[in-house]
């Protein structure tokens, strides 16, 4: 965003800060428009994991429940997050460090870039009560408290480790995860995101609100529900990919349109927004990408006073009550399995 004149009011300069989002600049968008490549080899047993938002603790138990049954190692397996890693949950911060650790990754998510959009406003001393003001307003009270060193570690993470898309990629099957939405043959070419760094705002613009903001394959898809058999129009598949996980808008349960899967099931029970306080399922999915099976992982938080049912899996982790469980969400057909020998199996 580009320095407002020392001639301008600081009122004026309130006005431009409140009604006008912040241009990404042009060092920041060389840095998030990218796609990140990460492969993983036969032994390896990827994690991908839906919208977080500071339920560090929650990850973990979900990381737990997975080892459990499935012996996923973290560190050694990748472990991939959709973005809106921060706000509402109270381990933001702990949580963008595990960024640094290796084999943990994760897309930018709508919820970083709002502070990304705001890097350059915090530089200036007039206007940095009005940006913190606005930040706090939309769930930012966690990163008002850092010091500034750690503001500054925050958005560098945010910056270099959160790239708008990864393609996870085996020899035998492509993975392409990104936080909201891509268009039905994006991952072909990738070519809007290659592009990004040298497009003006408009174009800067049009490619954040669909990849970091829009829900438009789900609303249609829910819009296609409400309509008569003989009337709905088919939702494509999205191509160049064998799947496409995303986050952004949760539910009470993960949803599958066609190849698109969406695993934001709204992590954090209870959180305050826009000095309101609303609520979120309380429960974190992930999934698991194996030799033959693509399998569904949840955890759930469980608050003091609730009963748990019997025969439900629970665990104590952080001196929190979780119950967990798993289901296949897809099997691997034939072609694209990461063992496959025409010798052993049959067609």
């Amino acid at each position: 965003m580009p320095s407002a004149p020392d001639t301008m009011s600081s009122y004026h300069k309130a006005i431009i800060v409140s009604t006008n989002p912040p241009n990404t600049s042009d060092a920041i968008a060389s840095d998030i428009g990218r796609v990140m490549p990460i492969h993983f080899g036969e032994n390896q047993l990827p994690l991908i994991v839906g919208d977080v938002h500071g339920q560090l603790d929650m990850l973990h138990a979900l990381i737990r429940s997975v080892k459990f049954n499935h012996d996923f190692k973290l560190y050694r397996d990748p472990l991939i997050m959709v973005g809106d890693l921060t706000d509402r949950g109270p381990q933001c911060y702990r949580l963008l460090q595990e960024l640094k650790r290796p084999n943990v990754y994760s897309t930018l998510g709508n919820h970083e870039m709002n502070y990304l959009r705001r890097y350059e406003e915090l530089k200036w001393p007039v206007l940095q009560s009005i940006t913190e003001h606005l930040i706090h307003a939309k769930e930012g009270a966690w990163f008002l408290r850092l010091t500034h060193a750690q503001r500054l570690d925050v958005l560098e993470i945010m910056r270099t480790r959160m790239p708008m898309a990864i393609q996870l990629s085996h020899p035998n099957l492509r993975v392409g995860i990104l936080h909201a939405n891509g268009h039905d043959n994006w991952w072909d070419t990738c070519q809007d995101v290659a592009a990004y760094a040298s497009m003006d705002k408009d174009a800067r613009r049009a490619v954040e609100h669909r990849m970091l903001y829009s829900a438009e394959r789900k609303v249609l898809s829910q819009k296609r529900r409400l309509q008569p058999a003989h009337s709905r129009k088919e939702i494509m598949p999205i191509t160049g990919v064998f799947m496409q996980v995303s986050g952004h808008i949760s539910g009470l349960d993960a949803e599958n349109i066609n190849n698109c899967y969406y695993i934001d099931t709204g992590a954090r029970l209870l959180y305050r927004s826009d000095d309101s306080w609303k609520y979120g399922s309380g429960r974190l999915t992930g999934i698991t990408i194996g030799k033959r099976k693509i399998i569904e992982h949840w955890v759930r938080q469980v608050p003091s006073w609730q009963e748990v049912p019997a025969s439900a899996q629970m665990m104590q982790y952080n001196g929190q009550r979780y119950v967990y469980g798993s289901c296949i969400l897809k099997v691997i057909p034939l072609k694209n399995r990461i063992d496959y020998d025409q010798s052993n199996e049959n067609p």
